[in-house]
């Protein structure tokens, strides 16, 4: 029936697992777990391949860091139901959250499901975690009648179900190797492949909230995947918002100069503010375009 997929990196997989699989064993479904940890720090292997315990459960490691496009279609590769079901490893679920699923599968004539992402409703305590918090609770956490008028524009890789034929013809680019975008390119890919999509309200909470400076320096990779996939042809100023205003306020954008852009850097690393978080990756965006 279903395959449930999660890349781990860096993250101790143990309680999403075995949430899982509470859920399976409740409900009359065949499922199977497989998880790939991409060559993460060695500390989470314990407790990560602990849950190998369970028959239908199966955690492997790259032998090498390949890549979030690579480990998840290496998942795919290994799954064995018409179904796949996408969640990454850093996500806390609810306890109806596979039954949810299973009902849409079930009801609805969607070829690709997206359940949504939130963020906790309580700020960080530390503020050197606020950028992060403040992007995912005001950028990325959309309900489901918000995500269904965007359609495909609204597509994101951390919690999805598709049928696995129509993955094994829309793949995730795997020249995709750094962070950022890879659920762009491939929301994009289906919809030219005229599959159905539907987003529900069944959001995983997403645990991983980065420091400011982890989060400005992925940022920036996200920006150089942009590029490389404008310049490739693969995606248009349609497809991402900040490529959009970056092309259509290019010349505004030079004026500012490089004392702008630091200083809108320091204050989004400082204040957390996505004000100035925007106005630096713009500006990042359009020099980085020259």
């Amino acid at each position: 029936m279903i395959s449930i997929l999660i890349p781990i990196y860096n993250w101790d997989s143990t309680t999403l697992i075995n949430s899982l699989v509470k859920q399976g064993n409740s409900i009359n479904v065949q499922y199977e777990i497989i998880a790939i940890d991409d060559f993460s720090n060695s500390k989470h292997d314990i407790s990560n391949f602990s849950m190998n315990k369970y028959d239908f459960v199966e955690v492997f490691r790259n032998e090498k860091n390949l890549g979030r496009s690579r480990t998840r279609n290496t998942l795919a590769e290994k799954a064995n139901f018409n179904w796949l079901l996408f969640i990454d490893a850093d996500s806390y679920i609810e306890d109806d959250f596979l039954k949810n699923y299973i009902l849409e599968i079930k009801n609805n004539q969607a070829d690709v499901i997206c359940g949504g992402t939130i963020y906790s409703e309580t700020p960080p305590s530390k503020k050197e975690l606020m950028l992060h918090w403040n992007y995912g609770t005001k950028r990325e956490a959309k309900t489901a009648e918000q995500r269904n008028k965007a359609g495909f524009t609204s597509f994101t890789s951390n919690n999805f179900a598709i049928k696995s034929l129509n993955f094994s013809l829309n793949q995730f680019d795997e020249s995709i190797t750094e962070y950022g975008h890879e659920d762009t390119l491939l929301g994009k890919q289906l919809e030219k492949s005229k599959v159905k999509i539907t987003h529900i309200n069944n959001p995983v909470k997403h645990l991983g909230i980065e420091t400011n400076d982890v989060f400005m320096k992925k940022s920036e990779k996200a920006i150089d995947n942009v590029i490389k996939l404008y310049k490739e042809g693969k995606i248009t100023g349609d497809d991402v918002r900040l490529l959009n205003e970056a092309l259509t306020k290019k010349t505004v954008l030079n004026l500012f100069g490089k004392y702008t852009k630091n200083f809108a850097k320091n204050r989004a690393l400082n204040k957390g503010c996505l004000v100035w978080f925007d106005v630096w990756r713009l500006i990042l965006l359009t020099e980085k375009m020259k």
